[in-house]
């Protein structure tokens, strides 16, 4: 794990600051994004829930085989464990992935990870944007034209340039979650 250097354009395959746009409701992106949120769709209830989940997403990483990947807050940086949270018991992987480092755990900017890295913090940062009332993370290859967002619903959303990336992506969740398609639309090109 590492700080990321620069802006975050200048390290993902895609325009970040579009796809931010394309989240606005306000705004218009000059890209067409391709989106799926899957919500688990099971009775089994909120554990059940979330070990799908973890299962999910551990799938979509090795299933991408990308080994750099890039973790950051949605739209606005945080520090990652803010002070108060620093004894949060569902941190402990996060907090010594961190530490190990050399990154203060108020860091607030972008992070890379290695798969291994990621796959290790998973369970941890799925159950983030709701243990710690935070914004969603967003997930990146590096090489590739998608991002994973994980919110503080408990979903997996997937969001490309490519329809086709999206939904190769999406199929791969199985029987226990519904697909929700979200928005398509961009600005006319000028």
């Amino acid at each position: 794990m590492k700080i990321t250097e620069g802006n975050i354009d200048s390290i993902v395959d895609f325009d970040y600051q579009d796809y931010l746009r394309w989240l606005d409701p306000d705004v218009k992106s000059q890209s067409i994004w391709y989106g799926t949120c899957l919500q688990f769709s099971g009775e089994e209830g909120k554990t059940f829930a979330l070990i799908s989940l973890i299962t999910c997403f551990q799938d979509l990483i090795s299933f991408l085989k990308i080994d750099c990947w890039v973790m950051k807050h949605e739209d606005k940086d945080f520090p990652w464990i803010p002070e108060e949270d620093l004894e949060n018991e569902f941190l402990g992987i996060f907090k010594t992935l961190l530490s190990d480092n050399h990154i203060s755990s108020q860091h607030s900017g972008a992070l890379m990870l290695n798969e291994s890295e990621l796959k290790s913090i998973v369970d941890e940062m799925l159950y983030y944007p709701i243990n710690l009332s935070y914004k969603n993370i967003d997930f990146i290859p590096l090489g590739r034209n998608v991002l994973i967002k994980v919110t503080h619903h408990l979903d997996l959303c997937i969001i490309s340039t490519s329809e086709y990336t999206m939904n190769e992506l999406a199929q791969r969740a199985g029987e226990h979650f519904t697909q929700i398609r979200m928005k398509e639309e961009c600005e006319e090109p000028s």
